[in-house]
């Protein structure tokens, strides 16, 4: 049953590395998490310029939330500033950064979530999170 689990857990990984390669998305802050230094892009900087990217830009808001805790629950909030760092730096192509100009910002993102996903914590709400996040990404 646990081997099930972390089978589970993997899965929830690869579909968040699957969406960070074919979509774009941002973060929300939220109570759980710190907010983004001052000056610093934050989900409530990024969502909003992400809001014409088809599938993800509606549902930025939700999913950034979820990623924003999964973060720091994780440890991976600077891997999460990184990324929403680059996204608010793009103007071009905000759609297609997480593909293309933050690809290494996303997939150190990813990685981080991977790390933590994969391997499920007692008393956690990690799975639901994990979800969540891998949903914005």
């Amino acid at each position: 049953m646990r081997w099930m689990g972390r089978v589970l857990g993997l899965g929830v990984v690869v579909a968040a590395v699957a969406l960070l390669g074919a979509g774009c998305g941002g973060s929300v802050q939220v109570e759980a998490g710190a907010p983004a230094p001052a000056g610093r892009a934050s989900c409530a900087s990024v969502c909003p310029q992400m809001a014409g990217c088809p599938a993800k830009g509606p549902v930025c808001p939700q999913t950034c939330q979820a990623a924003t805790s999964l973060s720091a629950e994780a440890g991976c909030e600077a891997s999460l500033q990184a990324t929403l760092d680059c996204l608010g730096g793009q103007s071009a192509d905000v759609c297609g950064a997480t593909r293309n100009a933050c690809q290494v910002q996303t997939v150190a993102l990813a990685s981080c979530f991977t790390n933590y996903c994969a391997h499920p914590r007692f008393g956690a709400n990690s799975a639901a999170l994990c979800l969540q996040a891998a949903a914005g990404f």
